[in-house]
């Protein structure tokens, strides 16, 4: 999962895993939301004069009170894996800083939308060091 033919993922992609893995859990959520609600009695409609009843808050963690056995599996599914991503972009984050991988926490930065200047800053580099030190090591 975290492994993609050989390759590690980059802290980036792994973001990129995780806002899927969020997007779908939230699908599932709705379509959640929307079984409930069908099940739920609802008023005469007098021409849509009266406001209609008590909003229901559905919220991630209302579901645990709702059951569901046509979504639940793959909701729980769901939550373990964006648990796992988060973890493991947290693991990725501490290794880099720990181990003074400055290239990497170069590229880190700069994918995360830091300019030259800001990363130069960061680092207590001369201008436009940074940037040739993450092209070097790329070649």
């Amino acid at each position: 999962m975290i492994e993609a033919k050989g390759k590690h993922l980059t802290i980036k992609e792994a973001k990129n895993e995780l806002q899927k893995d969020i997007n779908e859990l939230e699908l599932y959520l709705t379509k959640k939301k929307i079984n409930y609600q069908k099940t739920q009695p609802k008023g005469t409609n007098y021409d849509k004069i009266v406001v209609s009843g008590i909003p229901i808050t559905f919220d991630k963690f209302t579901h645990y009170v709702i059951k569901d056995e046509e979504y639940d599996s793959k909701i729980y599914s769901l939550q373990e894996s964006i648990s796992s991503w988060e973890k493991y972009i947290v693991d990725e984050m501490r290794r880099i800083s720990e181990n003074s991988d400055e290239i990497a926490m170069i590229d880190y930065l700069h994918n995360e939308g830091y300019s030259w200047n800001k990363i130069d800053s960061l680092f207590h580099y001369a201008p436009d060091t940074s940037r040739k030190k993450l092209n070097r090591a790329k070649k």
